[in-house]
């Protein structure tokens, strides 16, 4: 039967006592059988269940354990023979061998009716009983959230029971004097503009838009830089990450967010440490344009009978060339160099050929050159810039395109024949360095070539470290970017049997490509290794996902290379080694938490929920798809996040000196995109000192308060403080909205003495809750035994009183011991007996001999028991409030109302 109102307290203390006691076996091998039975299900059923059970251990090769796992079954199947139906509550039953001592086995069973309903029902054969599903039910109690809070501090906590667990205690920096731009990056970090192009933080205009990361929605979105700091400092941190890997160097007091067993929570570059999650960007989403690039001049080269015409044409008229050039309003040298073969514009020619009035026929005796040149970027342009990127140089009148496979190098001859409309010429060579490898070189000659990619794309055509992404490939829309990445891994990719790679010298390309892969959800992991001769960095990924999306949405020319790729997508089963849910393992396990997640599926995602792995993300819908319904909605939007999560490998100091620092304003969503990681914008606040610091105190409460949605049976939160900061916090309503705000009460603190005002002024709002209700019994206690009223405490007085009939109630604190110790001397038989809080006790006898305890009896349970004989409840004190250590520390735990004086 369920435990009445009386003996609550009573009960889970028990119910405690017994899990407790069944933590400490362990077995030899999986031996240790238990199964949970709920409340109503019939005992055949279970009967039947698990004699299927013990035909299955048959099967068990080792004889010793087979024999004791039979022999455990047997035992649970008899004792239930006891039972025509299941108790109210349900029951758990264990068996097993406990035997400390090998080969001498000892099949125990220990059965457990707990004072509320089991939920859950299996068998588990395992080396240690399962206890994991009693947990769970001695934790069922209602729960509180409580807030306390000032304008400079907060402190946030949850009554859980009787035991008030403070989450986190929070420090405005609204007031304080502060630094603008104090808190800033290197001048070379890459921040993601949201127009696609990737500029140095140094080269950020106000006005200009970023991309930032929106927490709510948790997706990337554009967002307007209102303000660019910068600064020296004297010192500077490098931070680099792992699976995947990248760097940057902050300042100390740079703040980034961090995934924590609690949320997302805002550190310092000083207070990071190694292990922790960094926030990082896995998908991108740019406002894309491709707007007309200027084209070069067009020329027109006239043949030998067009150049026949124009003569006849002129002189015939009497013209000079003089003449006709003052006409045209040009010089005399373009009629000259169009009557001699020479080059001119096409548009002097047109001029021409409407002043003397010639058909248009006439055209057929002209050569245009640079007429292909397509006006807007296409896919093929786009790869033959990322080829020449790669593998390329430009002269004055030529490009040169080096490749080691001819398959590679006909396709992009052809791009430059049939869709660029110029001649190329194609001859194999071999290395002066080296072993003299072959290598086949692709020349394209146009002057008009030359000079359309030197305007439209200098960053293509500059030299060495110079080269870079074009501004206008990052800003095109995905089918140019994809075709750009396909020509620069056509000409600096790998695979093997460790991913894609692609490694270069240029640092900025090299990242600015990192960035570029995750507008297709491909992270990378960004490598540097020291050479003998120049530093090299590396971009390298081989998840399951990342391979196939660049695949199917980027590829590759050669076909060898596709082959290695298919070979790789075959022999990889991971998923993802570098895009992780972006959320932590022990914030999840606080998440689903009490949600019904079965002992199988929660076995199966330990590592995870323990935080010793990362997630993916098809894992973790996997994991929500577990859940209920209404709890599905905050995983699946963890797992369709535009963030990941990366552990901090090092942190090392970083030169600072001679280098300027820079920080970014972006209100709203306080957050930029810096080399793949979400930066805070640390200056934003300075603007609005106060304001803004303000709502971001409040922010911070919020977001600790999220802690809150983790607890089961979360009643309500009760908000507390002096002044009006509490009502103000009220107001913005900066938390979650699921929370439902019972009360707001006064008090004069706001540390963890303000929580206990809170729960004391808060009682009308959680009249039935046990913190509550025992503060009131034990205020109700002292107040009985400071006025000499009806209430007495200490062992032998209450005993009496229980004995008379004289006592009401009976106060016991939870984990009291004191025991009646009877000690007798082994050389004179002389007894002595003595109360002690333990149950084993020595002193020295009169005769020199020693006084050892022969008998011992626990007082506590010996007063327990006369109150249940008589019929008077019970109470178990807890000593984790502030009454319940007073009660035990001053009363020494043993306590009684009267009915009587």
């Amino acid at each position: 039967m369920a435990a009445s109102n009386d003996n609550k307290s009573l009960a889970l203390y028990e119910f405690k006592k017994q899990v407790e006691a069944l933590k400490k076996f362990r077995g030899r091998g999986t031996e240790l059988v238990s199964v949970y039975m709920t409340p109503g299900y019939p005992i055949s059923d279970i009967t039947g269940k698990l004699k299927e059970e013990y035909g299955q251990a048959s099967n068990i090769k080792s004889a010793s354990t087979k024999k004791n796992v039979q022999a455990a079954l047997d035992k649970i199947m008899q004792y239930l023979k006891t039972f025509k139906t299941t108790p109210d509550m349900g029951m758990a039953v264990f068996a097993g061998n406990v035997s400390e001592v090998e080969g001498r086995p000892d099949v125990e069973l220990y059965s457990v009716i707990p004072p509320v309903p089991i939920v859950t029902q299996f068998y588990r054969c395992e080396s240690m009983f399962v206890l994991e599903p009693l947990n769970e039910l001695i934790n069922t109690t209602d729960t509180y959230g409580l807030v306390v809070m000032d304008g400079k501090e907060a402190t946030i906590a949850a009554l859980v029971g009787k035991q008030i667990k403070v989450i986190k205690q929070i420090h405005s920096t609204a007031h304080s004097k502060t630094h603008k731009g104090g808190q800033c990056l290197h001048e070379k970090t890459l921040v993601q503009m949201a127009d696609g192009t990737i500029k140095e933080i140094r080269d950020v205009k106000p006005g200009e838009s970023v991309l930032s990361y929106n927490f709510k929605k948790q997706m990337i979105e554009p967002a307007e830089c209102t303000n660019v700091y910068a600064r020296t400092a004297p010192h500077a941190l490098r931070i680099r990450t792992r699976s995947p890997t990248t760097e940057l160097i902050a300042t100390n007091e740079h703040r980034f967010f961090c995934e924590t067993e609690t949320g997302t929570e805002e550190k310092l570059a000083c207070e990071l440490k190694k292990g922790d999650l960094l926030l990082l960007t896995s998908k991108l989403r740019i406002t894309s344009i491709n707007p007309p690039l200027t084209m070069p001049r067009v020329e027109a080269v006239v043949s030998e009978a067009g150049r026949l015409i124009l003569k006849k044409v002129r002189t015939t008229r009497g013209l000079t060339q003089q003449t006709v050039a003052e006409s045209l309003g040009c010089e005399q040298m373009s009629i000259s160099n169009l009557e001699t073969g020479k080059r001119q514009s096409i548009q002097k020619l047109g001029e021409l050929v409407s002043f003397y009035g010639l058909p248009e026929e006439f055209y057929e005796n002209v050569s245009v050159r640079g007429a292909n040149l397509p006006t807007n970027l296409t896919p093929e342009l786009a790869q033959l810039l990322g080829y020449l990127i790669g593998d390329g140089t430009t002269e004055r009148n030529r490009i040169t395109l080096y490749e080691d496979r001819l398959e590679v190098a006909n396709y992009y001859r052809e791009i430059l024949t049939e869709n660029l409309g110029v001649n190329t010429s194609l001859r194999e060579r071999r290395r002066s360095t080296g072993f003299g490898e072959r290598y086949i070189e692709t020349r394209a000659y146009s002057l008009a070539l030359t000079e359309y990619l030197r305007t439209n794309f200098p960053e293509a055509t500059a030299k060495g470290l110079a080269r870079s992404i074009p501004a206008r490939i990052m800003s095109a829309p995905d089918e140019i970017a994809s075709a750009f990445l396909r020509g620069i891994f056509d000409a600096e990719g790998n695979v093997s049997v460790r991913g894609i790679g692609l490694s270069m010298i240029n640092e900025r390309l090299v990242r600015q490509i990192a960035l570029m892969l995750q507008r297709f959800g491909i992270v990378t992991s960004v490598l540097h290794k020291k050479t003998r001769y120049k530093p090299q960095y590396t971009i390298v990924f081989r998840g399951r996902n990342e391979l196939e999306a660049f695949k199917v949405q980027i590829g590759l020319t050669s076909t060898e290379k596709n082959a290695k790729l298919e070979r790789l997508l075959e022999a990889n089963t991971s998923k993802s080694q570098a895009n992780h849910a972006p959320i932590n393992g022990k914030f999840t396990a606080k998440l689903v938490k009490n949600k019904g997640l079965n002992a199988i599926v929660r076995a199966r995602f330990q590592p995870f929920l323990s935080g010793t792995r990362l997630l993916g993300r098809n894992y973790l819908l996997e994991l929500a798809s577990t859940l209920p319904e209404e709890n599905k909605e905050m995983l699946n939007q963890y797992a369709e996040s535009d963030a990941t999560i990366a552990r901090i490998e090092s942190i090392e100091n970083a030169p600072a000196e001679g280098i300027n620092f820079y920080d970014l304003e972006i209100p709203g969503n306080e957050n930029f995109i810096a080399q793949g990681i979400i930066a805070h914008n640390s200056s934003q606040r300075y603007g609005r000192l106060r304001e803004e610091g303000i709502e971001y105190y409040q922010k911070r409460i919020g977001e600790a308060m999220d802690s809150f949605l983790t607890y089961k049976n979360m009643k309500g939160v009760i908000v507390g403080g002096p002044g009006p900061a509490k009502e103000d916090f009220l107001k913005e309503k900066t938390y979650n909205y699921q929370l439902k705000i019972l009360g707001m009460v006064d008090t004069s603190y706001t540390d963890e003495y303000g929580l206990r005002e809170v729960i004391d002024k808060g009682s009308d709002l959680m009249k039935e809750h046990e913190a509550v209700v025992e503060k009131q019994l034990v205020d109700r206690f002292i107040k009985e035994v400071v006025t000499n009223g009806l209430a007495t405490y200490g062992y032998r007085q209450v005993k009496k009183t229980l004995e008379s009939g004289q006592a009401e109630r009976l106060l016991l604190a939870e984990d009291l011991y004191l025991y009646e110790n009877k000690l007798v001397c082994a050389n004179c038989n002389n007894e002595k007996t003595l109360m002690s809080d333990e149950d084993n006790d020595e002193e020295e006898c009169e005769c020199g001999g020693k006084l050892k305890t022969k008998e011992s009896n626990n007082l506590a349970d010996e007063l327990q028991k006369i109150a249940e004989t008589a019929g008077i409840p019970i109470d178990r004190v807890s000593i984790e409030t502030a009454e319940g250590s007073t009660f035990k520390g001053t009363f020494g735990g043993i306590g009684a109302f009267l009915r009587y004086k």
